[in-house]
């Protein structure tokens, strides 16, 4: 893999951009209001009356939720969170098994006013917080222990999945431990502060926070595939802007290698489950290679923005002015608190120059020493 920048640690920004992704993702308040309706929902679905108890439904997040890669969507107040209704082996069709999950819950009479019929899942709409993608799923034997099928409704089929094995094989790639995975899969997760989350999790919220900024609606790349992609080119580093750059550089060079093709990405746990089926879409690929190119050139903006200033102005145009605004002053109070405390110490100053080669343009580039992040001469100190 390319190596297209040669970062020195710089805690400073890699604060700012984790400060970044905590304005966008789940409250602790919202996430315990997710947890309490899903519980609720597990309840009404495997209630002694209920056409689906006898086979056991079990229901648990999968993707951003389980992940806790969510990231506020742009242009509405909802989070899409997704959950796996899991059940005992039914042997009826997908399409029966939809169906007696969808009318169990339609027969609510509050969730009746909420739902909608998707292709793969029973969407329930909670107004201004978030809406939960509710998948049918039972187990897949021949695939492995944690595979499932879920039903297509416009294939008519059951089709593969392994949201079970993805979070596993995730946790592993974000170097996480044991205790961090087994937490992941219990119904009741608890969310992880931002802090202390793995650089690859918070390189992926940013990165979907860009997409949702610079792409447009239709062809803008599938988060799955972002997240796919971004576990399979981490190499583990515990600093938030390296692992944005060598995610980026990965990609990119295998983008390159399958020209004149398309790259494919499967769930890693199940080669039968295809997440880059939306890149057959008119110009989806396309997009896609056009944004991991924004991407770098982003990252490039960011590394040679040279005072507060700019790299509020650089740092607001790639993820929105809103969270960068946010970002800034938790910042700011961290730095007044260790400056009280006389505990102040500026990492993102006195670096000197550092030479920057992108794997797409292949030019060097000298990135500047950064005065910002209270540097002497910084007019906003």
């Amino acid at each position: 893999m390319a190596a297209p920048y040669l970062v020195e640690a710089n805690a400073d920004l890699d604060h700012l951009l984790t400060e970044v992704a905590r304005t966008l993702q789940l409250t602790p308040d919202q996430h315990k209001l997710a947890v309490k309706h899903y519980t609720a929902i597990a309840d009404w679905l495997g209630a002694s009356d209920s056409p689906l108890a006898r086979y056991e439904p079990r229901i648990y997040p999968q993707g951003s939720m389980a992940l806790e890669t969510t990231v506020r969507p742009l242009r509405r107040d909802e989070y899409d969170l997704d959950l796996v209704c899991q059940l005992l082996a039914t042997g009826r069709t997908a399409l029966d098994v939809f169906d007696l999950v969808y009318n169990r819950l339609y027969s609510h009479a509050t969730y009746k006013s909420m739902i909608k019929r998707m292709n793969r899942c029973v969407r329930l709409i909670y107004a201004h917080d978030f809406h939960l993608d509710i998948i049918p799923g039972e187990p897949d034997a021949a695939r492995g222990p944690t595979a499932i099928v879920v039903p297509d409704r416009d294939l008519k089929q059951w089709t593969p999945s392994n949201p079970l094995g993805y979070v596993a094989w995730y946790t592993d790639r974000s170097r996480e431990s044991l205790v961090a995975l087994r937490k992941k899969v219990d119904p009741v997760p608890r969310p992880t502060p931002v802090e202390h989350k793995p650089a690859l999790t918070i390189a992926i919220q940013l990165m979907k926070r860009r997409r949702d900024v610079w792409c447009d609606a239709e062809t803008a790349p599938r988060s799955i595939v972002l997240t796919t992609l971004a576990a399979e080119n981490y190499s583990g580093t515990d600093r938030v802007f390296t692992a944005l750059a060598q995610i980026v550089a990965g990609i990119q060079d295998r983008v390159a290698a399958a020209h004149p093709y398309r790259i494919t990405v499967c769930n890693p746990t199940n080669k039968d489950e295809k997440f880059c089926e939306s890149f057959a879409g008119p110009g989806c690929y396309e997009a896609f290679k056009n944004f991991i190119n924004q991407l770098e050139r982003d990252l490039t903006r960011i590394r040679e923005a040279d005072g507060l200033s700019e790299i509020e102005d650089t740092l607001g145009d790639v993820f929105g002015e809103e969270p960068v605004q946010k970002a800034l002053r938790s910042y700011t109070a961290v730095q007044k608190t260790k400056r009280d405390a006389g505990a102040l110490e500026f990492t993102g100053a006195g670096l000197g120059g550092l030479s920057i080669v992108t794997p797409v343009s292949g030019i060097a580039h000298a990135a500047p020493t950064h005065k910002y992040y209270g540097a002497t001469g910084d007019p906003r100190r």
